[in-house]
């Protein structure tokens, strides 16, 4: 059922930790409002993408110059209402994921109910893995997997590996949840970009990947929740490490957002399991409230022991169904 990341991982990273049951007791609101949504009208169609338009959304800067797709020789459209997902695969790995697919698009409904924009997503599922290189930039071949065209309208995923977590990423970006308008001066040491929003989307996203895996696998949602806080917090770590050796050696030490992806949304998830009753911010989603408030207050935490178990990858979450 699991990845062989996450089954050969998961104990690696066992330990106690407590988490503040109100921010539990909302996720499982969520879970609850997801589970209740109808079941989506979709149909399934084999087509051919035309590699005009991959070579397009290829040419991004975001995108890992080491992609390679050649053996994918499955195409499919899958459609619903004007939405639209464009998936370049193999026929086996589809089999798996269609199983999953009414859950899925019952969370892509749900990210999707308060936009009137539709979605148009390319997939492709190459087996190109999330790696940090040591003493390395870190760049977006390293931690990467998607992006969205904000004025096309368009999302590309080109890496298998985390592809369901990274689609909820992307539409909150696509659907202008992502609080990339509030201005914030995070005033840390890094030689790249900061774009702290990422943090806040990918905190998002994980909860909703978290509610995803809860629904599929049956599992509490107590349980991955610990797990993938106890990773967050590894991750958090490695990068750290990574961004310090960079440091010392005086580089630019990120062409992409490590900080935010990794450190900053750490924190994030910290500050909502040890005191999300706080009065300011009682909503982990923050539909009328500003981020920029939170990002002030946790911008102030250190990670003072860099201790944490290498799993050789740039990895942003632990489970992942096969």
């Amino acid at each position: 059922m699991w990845t062989d990341f996450t089954s050969n991982n998961f104990k690696l990273i066992n330990d106690n930790i407590n988490i503040n049951k109100l921010f539990i007791n909302k996720i499982k609101e969520i879970r609850h409002q997801i589970n209740n949504l109808p079941n989506v009208d979709y149909t399934i169609n084999i087509i051919k993408i035309p590699s005009q338009k991959i070579i397009e959304l290829q040419s991004s800067p975001w995108v890992s110059s080491d992609l390679s797709y050649e053996n994918l020789d499955y195409e499919i459209n899958i459609s619903w209402l004007n939405n639209n997902i464009y998936l370049k695969t193999t026929k086996n790995k589809f089999k798996k994921f269609k199983t999953r697919l009414p859950i899925f698009l019952k969370l892509v409904t749900y990210i999707q109910s308060k936009s009137k924009i539709n979605i148009n997503l390319y997939l492709i599922l190459s087996s190109l893995k999330k790696y940090i290189e040591p003493n390395k930039i870190i760049s977006p071949k390293h931690i990467n997997s998607g992006y969205t065209h904000t004025v096309n309208k368009e999302i590309f995923i080109w890496r298998e590996e985390e592809f369901e977590k990274v689609t909820f990423h992307e539409l909150i970006h696509l659907f202008d949840q992502d609080h990339r308008h509030e201005i914030v001066d995070l005033n840390i040491d890094i030689n790249g970009p900061e774009s702290f929003y990422e943090a806040i989307t990918d905190f998002k996203a994980i909860i909703y990947n978290i509610i995803y895996l809860a629904l599929i696998s049956r599992r509490k949602i107590e349980i991955i929740l610990k797990y993938e806080l106890l990773f967050i917090h590894n991750q958090a770590k490695m990068i750290l490490y990574n961004l310090n050796n960079c440091k010392n050696n005086n580089i630019i030490i990120q062409k992409s957002p490590a900080y935010s992806y990794f450190i900053l949304k750490y924190y994030i998830f910290k500050y909502f399991t040890n005191i999300f009753d706080n009065k300011i911010f009682d909503d982990i989603f923050f539909e009328n409230k500003n981020y920029n408030k939170l990002i002030y207050l946790i911008k102030k935490y250190k990670l003072n022991d860099l201790n944490y178990v290498d799993f050789k990858s740039g990895r942003m979450t632990l489970f992942e169904l096969k």
